[in-house]
């Protein structure tokens, strides 16, 4: 029953077990943590950190750091109060982009204007295959860096873009040390890259011919990957993430 209703809150299943944990046993280093959580070690650091910027927990510097729940009431209020500001703020986003979607009056009537798959192997393989395809822009938004090897195999790619002049751009959506080796590899091979705080859903759009919208959420068994292949709507979709790059924050270095 908890582990649903801190799902539906917004937490991930290793989330929830460690926040469980804390709740539960309260203070800890990362090790005691990931052994009544059990999860693995290699997880704890990257979950503790997004625990501690949702506000559910907080870290206590010592020799070895500690962390502990913060409290239940104020925390959980607080958060599911940003929560719901934030999906006020993308629904008022997504109504936008949808009337200018409308707007365009552009859906053809071909069978292959949209086409669906599921998971993220089928996510990655359109990725590269747009990646491939990209004559002068290649623009992605909601990306999370969850598997390294596809994300190298992806840099190797978008690198080449850059090399014939295209331009490549990343709105990332997750930070913390898990993730800085690769965003500085990306960053160092000449794409830029931003940061904005979206909830499951990304785009990829190619030349402002196709596009890509993945959807994932904990409801859902896998990723959902929504491929158009029409101008006009992928147009709204780069207006889209233009708007969005605009209001991001600037370029990471290192």
């Amino acid at each position: 029953m908890i582990n649903e209703t801190l799902s539906k809150l917004g937490m991930n299943a290793y989330e929830i077990s460690i926040y469980v944990s804390l709740v539960e046993y309260g203070r800890m280093n990362a090790r005691d943590v990931s052994k009544q959580s059990k999860v693995p070690i290699t997880a704890v650091y990257p979950n503790l950190k997004s625990l501690i910027e949702k506000g559910f927990i907080q870290k206590i510097d010592r020799e070895v750091s500690l962390y502990s729940a913060n409290d239940i009431t104020r925390s959980v209020s607080a958060y599911a109060d940003k929560r719901n500001h934030e999906m006020n703020k993308l629904s008022s986003e997504a109504v936008s982009l949808l009337t200018a979607i409308k707007s365009k009056k552009q859906i053809a009537k071909e069978s292959d204007v949209v086409e669906v798959s599921f998971g993220g192997a089928a996510s990655t393989q359109l990725i590269m295959k747009m990646a491939g395809d990209t004559k002068k822009s290649y623009y992605m938004l909601g990306w999370r860096f969850s598997t390294t090897k596809n994300m190298f195999n992806i840099l190797n790619k978008l690198k080449e873009l850059v090399k014939d002049k295209k331009d490549v751009r990343i709105i990332v959506t997750q930070r913390g040390k898990a993730y800085e080796d690769l965003i500085e590899h990306y960053v160092n091979s000449g794409i830029k890259i931003r940061y904005y705080r979206t909830s499951d859903f990304s785009i990829a759009v190619r030349d402002a011919e196709e596009c890509k919208l993945g959807v994932k959420n904990p409801e859902l068994p896998e990723r959902v990957n929504v491929h158009i292949k029409n101008p006009g709507l992928s147009s709204s979709m780069q207006d889209y993430f233009l708007s969005v790059w605009n209001k991001s924050k600037k370029e990471i270095y290192f």
